[in-house]
């Protein structure tokens, strides 16, 4: 009888028995020398992401990703710029991102590549310093008033924080380029994640930032620019992992749209496809569009490039390009005014890889 009363405590222990918050600290941010490819897609599926709190899961298993990129982190050394080192001498960490959204002006275009993310990793926190880039191809340090605080350590559910920074970048024969920005971090959650790659225990951070950016263009006579814009992220973070195991961000305001991100451990490449991508950066400016607008892409080689536009039930309606575009930076016109009022979709390709961006006709 006392054996068979033990088995069934033991039964109901193990039964009922839910996981416990991981515990993510420094310890699981990148380090010097990790390549974490990771998967990007611009459609949810319709999967509620808002869902949150304690012991929840968070089923994205069908996600499908339109196209891969390699985050690498490195010492600011290895940027073999002297600026940035000077500028940064404190970062514990740099790690490589995307060109950045174009800003497109009624005379002219600056163009942000090559961008270099400095970061400093203590016990703390993890924080942004700033970032380095080539605006219109010349590199430039921009180094933030105050670091961007992305997480404070170790993440305790329903914990808060927020700050301010900001930075300001003269380009040269131009002006100048400068963001304000206020973030708002929150841990909302934790649970089990299952991602198209693995199922992970993590903390979700629900990151809240408000942004004004602002362009002075002194060769056009002072003329002034300015833009805002808001941005939602969804994190999810796991031990050992770097960067989130799944990343949701909603842009509203300027270059509005939605972008989901998912990865799998350091230096692993299981479940994904080795794509060895030439399209690496598209963008659309302006978007929501009245008539007239701007198709920004990159190219790592010479590719046969095909765009096209498709409405909300994918009947092909107009083709903007199908050539050969050498490697570089590319800025593609077209108007709008032939289309009605709408959602469409315009889907770009290589060789290897398509990706779709949402287009709003107003």
């Amino acid at each position: 009888m006392k054996k068979f009363l033990f088995l069934f405590i033991l039964f109901v222990l193990i039964t009922n028995t839910s996981f416990s918050q991981p515990l993510i600290d420094q310890n699981d941010m990148p380090n010097i020398g990790d390549t974490l490819r990771v998967n990007i897609s611009l459609s949810t599926n319709g999967v509620n992401y808002d869902t949150t709190g304690s012991n929840v899961t968070w089923n994205f298993s069908g996600f499908t990703a339109t196209s891969q990129r390699v985050d690498t982190f490195m010492t600011v050394q290895t940027t073999s710029t002297l600026a940035y080192y000077l500028f940064f001498y404190d970062a514990t960490l740099v790690g490589t991102q995307p060109d950045l959204t174009p800003v497109n002006l009624p005379i002219t275009t600056i163009s942000i590549t090559n961008v270099y993310d400095f970061f400093k990793k203590a016990t703390a926190s993890y924080s942004q310093l700033g970032f380095g880039a080539k605006f219109n191809g010349t590199a430039i340090p921009a180094r933030y008033n105050n670091p961007d605080v992305q997480l404070k350590f170790p993440l305790t559910y329903l914990e808060k924080d927020s700050c301010d920074f900001s930075y300001n970048v003269s380009i040269p024969s131009m002006g100048y380029f400068g963001e304000k920005k206020h973030r708002v971090n929150y841990v909302d959650g934790w649970g089990t994640i299952i991602t198209p790659i693995d199922t992970f225990q993590a903390m979700r951070v629900l990151s809240k930032i408000t942004a004004h950016d602002s362009i002075h263009l002194d060769t056009f006579g002072g003329i002034p620019y300015a833009f805002d814009y808001n941005v939602t992220e969804y994190k999810w973070y796991a031990d050992n992992m770097g960067i989130p195991v799944m990343k949701i961000t909603v842009r509203t305001g300027t270059g509005a749209g939605t972008s989901i991100e998912y990865n799998n451990k350091p230096g692993s490449h299981a479940g994904l496809t080795d794509i060895e991508a030439s399209l690496m950066f598209v963008s659309l400016y302006p978007n929501p569009v009245n008539e007239n607008t701007n198709l920004y892409f990159s190219l790592a080689k010479p590719s046969e490039v095909e765009i096209n536009i498709y409405d909300v039930l994918g009947k092909n309606i107009k083709n903007i390009a199908n050539k050969e575009f050498p490697a570089g930076f590319h800025s593609l016109p077209f108007t709008t005014g032939d289309l009605q009022k709408g959602i469409y979709f315009i889907r770009i390709s290589d060789d290897s890889v398509t990706k779709v961006l949402k287009l709003q006709v107003l």
